[in-house]
């Protein structure tokens, strides 16, 4: 089977995009998949060729420069058997909706088009949504049936001028994933593949994606690298902060997704549990002979306010998916995070 992967246009406050891509990838090529990707520019093609050179022919890449554009893959979807797509537009400095949507929205429409029109052996669409698309309840276990999402965040980057700058990323996420399931509605009776969501929470691990600054370091350990380098204060510390998971756990999740028959026409929540920052702090001063230092205590015996749990129960039962603990895991990003900024000095 040719998997047809859709890598960064830009990172994520999650870390959901090339982070995450390239352990899809490497997940793939471990498991005996010929991989193509498409990227932005043959220079990150070459990074990934080179990285995954022990693989040979398994890997290659193919050039999208703009991925909104109508027809961009008609002829990358070809020879391909499913499409993995985790590529988003991200960024908290977009001038307006429409600036994101036209990527976001457009691409992944002209993309599910592509696959109609010009996949006829693709069985099985793959698209990375994110909890930031989703309404959080502290105090309330969410699943797939009762999240809800977050329509508020659409009708604010609609009508207000000056919205918090991430909502416009955020509200053309929900939109796209939105119009993917309107679309795969309206053609079920043309298309020969399955359409499936996973919804991707805060993303921890180390980090294999082309790094040639701090820059391309994944927002998502920055900010938690922060709190060790600053203590976070009392306030911030108690409340519900995300839903998690180890990269590598959620990179099996997307394969897993495009593999398993029942998995088709399927929402999946993936998460390992939910944290506040106090439990960061906890968290990793319980892993013996930790190579992290000068970690913060915070107040460990101060009561947490309620946090939102996201049920991952259908992922594990149809994915077959278990999850690393937040504690080892967190350490090994930090520890690599950590490696990666003293490599690349400020």
């Amino acid at each position: 089977m040719v998997s047809f992967i859709l890598f960064d246009i830009s990172r994520s406050p999650a870390g959901a995009n090339g982070y995450l891509a390239v352990w899809i990838l490497r997940t793939l090529l471990e498991q005996g998949y010929l991989v193509k990707g498409a990227v932005r520019s043959a220079s990150k093609g070459e990074y990934l060729r080179k990285l995954f050179v022990e693989y040979g022919e398994a890997f290659s890449y193919v050039v999208v420069e703009d991925m909104a554009k109508n027809g961009a893959f008609d002829v990358h979807v070809r020879d391909v058997q499913a499409i993995l797509h985790t590529a988003a537009r991200a960024t908290s400095y977009a001038k307006s909706l429409v600036e994101l949507t036209s990527t976001n929205v457009n691409g992944t429409i002209g993309l599910l088009n592509s696959a109609l029109t010009h996949g006829p052996n693709i069985r099985r669409f793959v698209y990375t949504s994110s909890t930031g698309t989703i309404m959080e309840e502290p105090g309330k276990t969410l699943t797939e049936e009762t999240m809800k999402w977050k329509e508020h965040i659409v009708e604010e980057a609609r009508n207000n001028p000056n919205p918090p700058g991430i909502y416009y990323y955020l509200a053309s996420k929900v939109l796209a994933e939105q119009a993917a399931w309107a679309w795969a509605e309206e053609h079920k009776a043309e298309i020969k593949f399955d359409f499936v969501s996973l919804i991707v929470p805060w993303v921890i691990g180390p980090q294999i994606q082309e790094i040639r600054s701090r820059a391309d370091l994944t927002e998502a350990i920055s900010i938690l690298q922060s709190g060790l380098d600053n203590e976070w204060s009392a306030e911030e510390r108690y409340s519900h902060f995300a839903n998690w998971a180890d990269v590598r756990g959620i990179a099996l999740a997307h394969v897993r997704a495009m593999e398993r028959e029942p998995a088709g026409g399927q929402r999946f929540l993936i998460s390992a549990g939910a944290f506040c920052l106090q439990d960061i702090y906890d968290v990793l001063h319980s892993v013996e002979n930790s190579p992290l230092k000068d970690v913060p205590f915070g107040d460990p015996a101060r009561k947490r306010k309620p946090l939102c749990q996201h049920d991952s129960s259908k992922a594990q039962g149809i994915l077959g998916i278990t999850f690393r603990p937040l504690g080892p895991s967190l350490t090994e990003a930090l520890a690599d995070h950590q490696a990666k900024l003293n490599e690349f000095p400020a």
